[in-house]
Formats: C-alpha cells, structure tokens, sequence
C-alpha cells in the first residue's frame, strides 16, 4: 500500500447529495465520503495521457473497482500530523473555570433506561457512570490530533484542568466553510436575470493555526498497477471541479500504539478492547457489525470468539451518489458515522488476541467486501476503561 496526500488548493465542493429543486444553495458535508476518494483514485488511474478517461471495457473498469482504497483521514503535508475523528466516548463538559472530559463505558445500571423492552442482544447501556458532573455538556472538537488520539485510546478515563487540555490542544472544531455565488450566463454570454445559486466548499486550513491540511489516502498498488498508475500534480476534485495537489507520502499511517496491543494480551482467556471507526462504516444490520467467522471482526487468528457488549453510535449518514455505468442514481443507504465506538470481547489465548487487534488495526470492518475496498469502516483500536475509572 502507498500513501497519497491530496491537498486542495480551493475550498472543495463535497455536496451531500440533495437535490436543489427549491432553493438556491447546495448543501456541503462536513468531511468527504470514503466513496468519494476512492472514486477519485480510481478516476485517476483511468486518465489516459491527454487527461481523458480511458478505461473503458469491461474487463478494466472491473480491475478499477478492484482497487482497494483506505481512508481519507486529515493531514498536516508539512508536518506529517494526522488527526483522527473525536471518538463518541468521549464527552466533554465546561463551566467558567475548567473543561473536564468524562468517558463513557458500558455499565448495568440500577433502573434500565428501556425498563420494558431492555437493549438488543443484551447489551450493556453505555454512560459517564463513574464520573460527578462537572458544569454543561459541550460538544467536542470534530477531529483530534493523533497524539491525543493514541492517548485516549492507551488510557480512556476522566481528564480535568490541564490534563484535559492536552488532549484538546490542536484540535479542530470543524473545517472552516465558504459560499461562493453564481449566476447563469446565457447564449449571448450575459447573466440570466435571476439565475443565481450558491456553493458551499470546505476551506482546508487549520481553523486556528491557518496550517494547510489535506487529506491522506492509502492506495493497493498491486491492484493499481494493473490499470495504471497514480502520478503527482494538479488534478480537478469535487463539484465546479476544484484544483488539488497529488503528492506521494513520505511517512506512514500510525501503527497501533504499544500499550493497546500489550493490554490486549493481558487474562488467560479473554480481554476486552473498543472499536473506534475512523472512516464512516457501512453494515448489513444497520449500525451493528457482523461477529461471526470470516466477518472482518469475527474470529481469527486463533481468537475462538468476539461478543459485542456495548455501542455507541452518532447519526446515521446518509449516503448515495451516481452509478457511471448505469446512468443513474445509486440507492440511498445508512452508514455508522466517523467516531462510533464498539466495546467487543475477545476469547482466546494472549498471542492470538494480540494478533486479532494487528490483523483489525487501520482495516476496513465494512461487511461488504466492496464497501471494504472504497474505504469504508476502517478501525482503530483502544483499551477499555475498567473499574475505578483507569484504562
């Protein structure tokens, strides 16, 4: 796998897909889809020399959807720092003086929220059990960087005063968004009267720092090479056809952090490990994965069984897009947001659950092998908060 940056030079146009009968403005997401870069991977390799689309029969478009892609993620090019999506375990609270952060974990509790239905396939409710509330409940930052990230991964638990500002530090709110007007210019090269509308474009800098960003995206290159090859440059992305940069990268992708791999290890037979999404996941059951053999979350690698215990998840997005080959719209479908968190329970010896969190750590855990190639699911993993509130 190689490691591609695409770094908008424009505020980059990634509508959401609703149509714009009625209003004049298109609505713009908040982070690119996996289906979309990896439609503009794929786009790419297909370019002939003059810039044209080339690949054409069937035999090569079937190669082109083979392509596996994983990501985007968001990047500093300059600095190599890579933020990942806030995991929903994480609450953040604030009042006058101080911000605290209290994480969430699953816990029975004393009067069940659904006292007369209770949870699917009993599950275990997930909330700050262990925590007093201090001051109002905030939203918390969109993205953090990958040290504070890998921190709360190692060590989940409650954070006040300056050690909470350490895993906040650098964070980034949302992506700053600008609107530009258009008008429709008619056949004799003059506006139409009244033929205005508006685009939305995500602006990739640092809201606070003004650092550029950019996005990062793993790319097979196995498969790649049978088709073509991605070369560095400026290239159009997006709607209204916003330049980017293509560069390869130099560093790679975080490995899975130490401590998680070591804590996976640790009980004779069993451990427990949460599941944080990076990229939004698609499944056939909706916001629940598949756990049995030959699932990308299932047993393997001599782990004899996975249980889910716990989950928490964001809204659901909705995704669609254009079928090129089809000439028509795709189905709508639900996909678990960026930050959902599964706490799953993993039976076997040591070696072979250590060995399960390196075969999962940054793989897609879509249920669908071609969601699983358009980058959709990837994961990382954490350790869980235990008893007393330490990791």
């Amino acid at each position: 796998m190689s490691v591609w940056t695409i770094e908008p030079r424009d505020p980059l146009v990634v509508r959401d897909g609703r149509p714009n009968q009625g209003r004049s403005e298109s609505a713009a997401r908040a982070f690119p889809l996996p289906s979309t870069i990896a439609g503009v991977v794929r786009t790419r390799l297909g370019l002939g020399i003059d810039g044209v689309f080339a690949r054409t029969s069937a035999d090569e478009l079937a190669a082109l959807r083979a392509v596996a892609v994983r990501g985007p993620w968001l990047v500093e090019p300059d600095t190599g720092t890579v933020y990942a999506p806030t995991p929903a375990d994480l609450a953040l609270l604030a009042d006058a003086e101080r911000r605290t952060i209290a994480a969430l974990s699953p816990a029975p509790m004393a009067a069940p929220l659904l006292a007369d239905e209770g949870l699917p396939g009993e599950l275990v409710p997930v909330w700050a059990h262990r925590h007093e509330r201090e001051g109002k409940a905030k939203g918390p930052p969109a993205f953090l960087r990958w040290d504070a990230f890998a921190r709360w991964l190692a060590r989940p638990g409650r954070r006040a005063g300056e050690d909470a500002d350490s895993i906040l530090q650098g964070a980034i709110d949302a992506l700053p968004r600008e609107s530009r007007l258009h008008v429709q210019v008619g056949e004799h090269a003059t506006a139409e009267d009244g033929m205005l509308f508006e685009t939305e474009g995500l602006r990739f800098v640092h809201p606070d720092t003004r650092a550029p960003l950019a996005l990062a995206v793993e790319v097979d290159d196995a498969a790649a090479a049978k088709v073509g090859s991605l070369r560095e440059g400026l290239a159009p992305m997006g709607g209204k056809r916003r330049l980017v940069r293509w560069t390869r990268a130099t560093r790679p992708l975080p490995e899975v952090p130490e401590p998680v791999l070591n804590r996976a290890g640790l009980g004779d037979t069993g451990s427990r490990v949460r599941v944080l999404l990076l990229t939004p996941a698609l499944f056939d059951e909706g916001w629940r994965p598949r756990l049995s053999p030959g699932a990308p979350l299932g047993p393997a690698e001599g782990v004899t069984g996975v249980r889910l215990v716990a989950a928490c998840v964001g809204r659901p997005l909705a995704i669609s897009g254009w079928d090129l080959a089809k000439q028509q719209p795709k189905r709508i479908r639900r996909a678990v947001p960026a930050g959902s968190v599964y706490w799953l329970e993993l039976t076997g010896p040591p070696a072979a659950r250590r060995a399960w969190v390196q075969r999962v750590w940054a793989k897609a855990v879509s249920d669908a092998e071609e969601d699983r190639r358009d980058g959709f699911g990837v994961a990382a993993i954490g350790n869980v908060l235990e008893e007393g509130g330490a990791a």
